[in-house]
């Protein structure tokens, strides 16, 4: 077998996403799809119970808890009612020595396991629980005797290297009174202080074999006070880290699966190692279940195990160690099965963002390559976008499916989302997900985007004209007359679609505004239906009004709700039922290349007939123009199109001079039309005006 390693990372920053991703797979000559971990490096992504990998040794080793040691003792002249022990947790009292001993204790405690570094000696405390005496480890010697001062010396040259080493006075012994080769001794524990305590004194240490001369933990009394340092008792707690004897190691899941086939598991036990192997399915949903337990040694056939069921398995190893507390060392896992097949996002297929600056309106659009990467055929795939918009709420969106791909193929999936309201920076993220919901690998299912959404905020124009005429504030128009009312906005994008961008208003001079009901009949709104030209009319037919001033007053917004920030749309405009009509006036007057005729119209009706006839100072009618050549006619003010360039009838130029004109009116039921009396009468006489003609 070989194992190779391979890791990958987009090139950006890490905060952008660039972060290594790792992973390794295992390359077996001529075998069958599958899983398999055979290197510590593999080991590591495993769930560990109770179990932890030493970085260094690289090796399993079980998990430490507090092992906590309490020694307390006294001075010689202190009470006799304080007891003067070691006790441990877990373990208790070691040996059972009488609170008024002779001499200084010792323990040793073997740093891996906190067992008690223990052997037959004279010096060994034994103990005698009913069922016969035994050795505790705790060993006393009684330095007023030299013989039991050579013990000590060779029971602390004997300690093994690593060891812990805890000690405490006795009664009736003078620490300071050691020799030198016994206080050398201490040293190799990392005890300094021993030879400076006084007789009588209490005193308690806690070093290492093989640690630096001043390391260790020593404790005395308290020196300088009033109370004389024999009289003091003294405690103090310490904790080591103390290891588990059992604990379990899961393996990554293997999978997902279309068919189990077997599974085969390997570890190096020694001894006094008991290991037990469980089988442990996961569904759909992730939740594990036991499948079996106390599986064989060495392998199980998992072929009558339902892989759509359990997609994914694991193998989950129990370690018991009691006596030496290590466990054993993984050698191998491996699940052989057929893969289920691998969907992946490929950008180099298809890449196509539009774009990530954008006007709020239009739709972001996105195109991105997928491919089946595996040998096998692909189920169908869902996709969802999750949009994260910059109020930082989500939304999440089905944008559509992936059909099976066979084994190799590849496709684009094309996304379009509205931006309508996204006004700032958004982030949108693809999800492609199998529709079983079960993948070889998620990381490559997944993509994301951010983009910025340029807010519309620029008013719409209003544009509104009477019976097809743009009007001034206050002119004359019909008592029932044609109003269009045209919206327009420069967004393209989100088209003007709905009555409520407009409300149309009308008041009496002295009377309030009243909102014209869509409902009312009188309303005729056309949506906009263009981008190149997003523009929406309505037109208001209002009922015959009487005479008199009234406004207009048109409240207009955007599809975005952007209104008119400075004021409404207000038009004054003057009705007068009577059917009159002004004067025909010249304009320019003189003139010398063209003219036109002004006049003002009042009523519901124009004219059937109307005749201007341009005569010379002696009677001679030199031009006539009738009605259909004064161009479109509207009640108020009117400006011919007829334009009169100082030509007859056949089209000569006539002379420079005055020409008089005169107009006749009527109505083919002959109906009275008035004539509207203005400032400029007194410059007709009998009807007839003046038209100066120069060069």
């Amino acid at each position: 077998n070989k194992v190779y390693y391979w890791r990958v990372r987009l090139n950006v920053d890490v905060d952008k996403g660039g972060g290594w991703q790792e992973s390794s797979f295992t390359y077996v000559q001529d075998s069958p799809d599958g899983w398999d971990q055979s290197r510590y490096d593999q080991y590591k992504n495993g769930t560990l119970n109770s179990l932890e990998f030493n970085s260094n040794t690289k090796l399993l080793e079980f998990s430490k808890t507090a092992f906590s040691t309490t020694i307390q003792t006294r001075g010689d002249d202190a009470p006799t009612t304080d007891e003067r022990t070691y006790r441990a947790d877990p373990g208790g009292r070691m040996g059972y020595l009488s609170n008024e001993f002779v001499g200084l204790t010792v323990i040793a405690l073997n740093s891996t396991d906190l067992f008690a570094y223990n052997y037959p000696s004279i010096y060994n405390v034994q103990n005698d629980d009913g069922a016969g005496p035994y050795y505790s480890g705790q060993f006393l010697f009684d330095i007023n005797n030299p013989v039991a001062v050579d013990g000590l010396i060779a029971h602390l040259n004997q300690i093994p290297a690593g060891y812990y080493v805890l000690g405490f006075n006795g009664r009736g012994i003078n620490l300071s009174s050691l020799p030198q080769v016994a206080k050398d001794a201490f040293l190799q524990i990392g005890v300094v202080n021993i030879g400076n305590i006084g007789a009588g004194e209490p005193y308690m240490f806690w070093g290492e074999k093989g640690a630096t001369p001043g390391s260790a933990t020593e404790i005395t009394a308290e020196y300088g006070g009033t109370r004389p340092a024999r009289d003091q008792q003294i405690r103090f707690d310490k904790v080591y880290p103390y290891p588990l004897t059992q604990g379990n190691y899961i393996t990554e899941q293997a999978g997902p699966a279309v068919k189990w086939n077997s599974a085969s598991y390997e570890v190096k036990a020694e001894a006094n190692d008991q290991t037990t192997y469980d089988l442990l399915g996961y569904n759909n949903s992730g939740t594990m279940q036991v499948l079996q337990t106390n599986l064989p040694p060495n392998s199980v056939d998992l072929s009558t195990y339902d892989a759509k069921a359990y997609p994914r398995m694991a193998i989950r190893a129990n370690f018991i160690d009691k006596k030496d507390k290590t466990p054993p060392q993984i050698v191998k896992w491996r699940f052989i099965y057929d893969e289920m097949p691998e969907g992946s996002i490929n950008p180099e297929l298809s890449y196509d963002f539009y774009k990530s600056t954008i006007q709020e309106g239009d739709s972001v659009k996105w195109n991105i390559g997928f491919q089946n990467l595996s040998k096998y055929k692909s189920d169908s795939v869902h996709v969802y976008y999750t949009l994260t918009k910059s109020d930082r709420s989500i939304v999440k969106v089905k944008a559509g499916k992936i059909d099976e791909l066979e084994a190799g193929a590849n496709t684009t999936f094309n996304v379009k989302v509205p931006t309508l309201g996204l006004s700032g920076n958004n982030l949108l993220k693809l999800d492609f997900t199998p529709i079983n919901n079960i993948d070889s690998y998620n990381f490559n299912n997944f993509i994301q985007h951010s983009f910025a959404v340029t807010k519309d905020k620029k008013e719409p124009i209003v544009d509104v004209v009477f019976d097809g005429k743009n009007i001034m504030n206050g002119e004359i128009v019909a008592a029932q007359p044609n109003i269009m009312v045209n919206l327009t906005d420069e967004n393209s994008f989100i088209l003007l679609s709905d009555t409520t961008i407009l409300n149309i208003n009308l008041k009496a001079e002295n009377g309030s505004y009243k909102r014209i009901a869509y409902t009312s009949g009188l309303l005729d709104f056309t949506p906009a239906n263009s981008t190149n030209n997003n523009k929406a009319s309505v037109i208001y037919k209002p009922n015959k009004l009487a005479d008199g001033i009234y406004t207009l007053m048109v409240e207009a917004k955007d599809a975005t709700g952007n209104i008119n920030t400075t004021n409404n749309y207000n038009i004054d405009f003057e009705v007068i039922n009577e059917s009159a009509i002004t004067h025909f006036y010249p304009y320019p007057n003189p003139f010398t290349t063209a003219m036109k005729f002004v006049f003002t119209l009042t009523g519901n009706k124009v004219p059937d007939k109307i005749k201007v006839q341009i005569m010379t100072v002696t009677g001679k009618i030199v031009r006539e123009v009738f009605k259909e050549e004064l161009g479109n006619i509207r009640i108020g003010n009117n400006i011919s199109d007829f334009t009169w360039d100082g030509t007859d009838m056949y089209g000569d130029r006539l002379a420079n001079g005055v020409y008089f004109y005169k107009v006749t009116v009527e109505n083919n039921d002959k109906s009275e039309i008035k004539h509207r009396r203005t400032s400029t009468d007194a410059f007709f006489k009998q009807n007839t005006g003046k038209i100066y003609l120069m060069k």
